[in-house]
Parts: structure tokens; C-alpha cells; sequence
């Protein structure tokens, strides 16, 4: 949702004859299925081994947040505990081993157990109606933000740091990359290490004032 659809979008406008199938996914299911030839390229979390079949090229960093809708209890408030944020439900991805593992740490790490999952999708805007809808709380990278503030949810305020990770793009070291792979490549690369959009948009607005 953050990037990537304008790279698409650019890259079948310049060549409208390519399809392409974007698969979501998480890091327990991508990277078996980059090494099994499923796909040709994952945009991912680099937050797992180094593997002799695969390349991993770092983008940006993230780090992850804690949503909740904007009149949740713990909203608008002193920092949340991590004994305040077990009391509530929790919205996990499907299949998302590794990032639940780094919420789980969190709370060991505060001598807590790892909070109780109400419920699993594989859909981002299936898990952000469903935050907007009850008291449920959730993990996410930060640059969702925006997208769930669209829907009235927002970043609570959580003492401490959930998970920072660097984020990239990762494929197989035996593949023989096409042209189009080439292009696909270098367009990610120039539109995540170049000046983000809002990030220009900010500077217009302050050069206009």
C-alpha cells in the first residue's frame, strides 16, 4: 500500500502489455515463496536470515506502531502500559510468525505473556474496518499511518519500541533477471531512496507560508 502501487502503476504505464500479480503476504509465506520460484520479487521486512539464494537490498527503515480508532480508551491519553494493552483484543495478519514473535517480545521483555489474538486476516483493510469498529488494538509498520487516519484510526501512545526493522526488496541470486525485472528494480530503488512525496509536498507548503 505504501509505494509500491505508484511504481506498478508508472512501470504498466510505460508498458501496458505486461501483467503483473502483486501477492500479499508476510514473512513466514513470502520468502517460501520467493525460494520456491513463485515469485520474482518480494517487498518485504529484511528482518530474516541471509540466505545463499537470495538477495536482499535495504530501501528504508521502519518501525511499527500501535493502532487503535481515534476514541479507543486508551486513545488520547499518557503513554499506554504494556499491562493496559493486554486488556484489549488484538488483530493480527495471517500467518505473521515473525511479527507476532516481536510483539511477543515486547511483553516478555515488560515479564508479561504475549497478548491474546481475536482475530487473523490477510486483508490490511479488512483488519482497519475492523479496528475502526471496536475497542481492538494492533501492530503495524508505520507507513500504513495515513491509510488507517483516513478510517479514524490512529497510533497510540505506547511506551517503548515494538519493532524496527529495515525494509527492501529480496530475489533469488540464480535467477536471470529480465528487463523488466531490471526496470521494476531501479524504480523502486529511485522512489524509496529519493525524496518521498510528502516529504516534497511539506516543503512546498512551508516555502509558500
Amino acid at each position: 500500500m505504501y509505494g509500491l502501487p505508484e511504481v506498478l502503476c508508472a512501470l504498466l504505464q510505460h508498458q501496458p502489455r505486461v501483467k503483473v500479480r502483486l501477492i500479499p503476504g508476510v514473512l513466514d509465506t513470502l520468502v517460501p515463496e520467493l525460494l520456491k520460484g513463485d515469485i520474482d520479487l518480494a517487498c518485504l521486512a529484511l528482518d530474516f536470515p541471509d540466505h545463499e539464494e537470495i538477495v536482499k537490498e535495504h530501501l528504508f527503515d521502519v518501525k511499527h506502531v500501535v493502532l487503535a480508532r481515534s476514541d479507543h480508551p486508551l486513545a488520547g491519553r499518557k503513554p499506554a502500559q504494556p499491562t493496559e494493552l493486554l486488556r484489549y483484543p488484538w488483530i493480527a495478519f495471517a500467518n505473521d510468525y515473525v511479527g507476532m514473535s516481536r510483539v511477543g517480545s515486547y511483553f516478555s521483555a515488560n515479564g508479561l505473556e504475549q497478548p491474546s489474538i481475536a482475530f487473523e486476516t490477510s486483508s490490511i483493510e479488512c483488519m482497519l474496518s475492523m479496528l475502526r469498529l471496536g475497542d481492538f488494538v494492533a501492530s503495524v509498520s508505520s507507513p500504513l499511518v495515513p491509510r488507517a487516519e483516513l478510517l479514524g484510526i490512529k497510533p497510540l501512545p505506547v511506551g517503548g519500541t515494538f519493532w524496527r526493522f529495515r525494509a527492501g526488496i529480496a530475489y533469488r541470486r540464480t535467477s536471470t533477471l529480465s528487463p523488466l525485472m531490471i526496470s521494476l528494480i531501479a524504480a523502486l530503488k529511485a522512489h524509496f531512496r529519493g525524496p518521498q512525496p510528502h516529504a516534497q509536498r511539506a516543503r512546498k507548503r512551508k516555502g509558500a507560508k
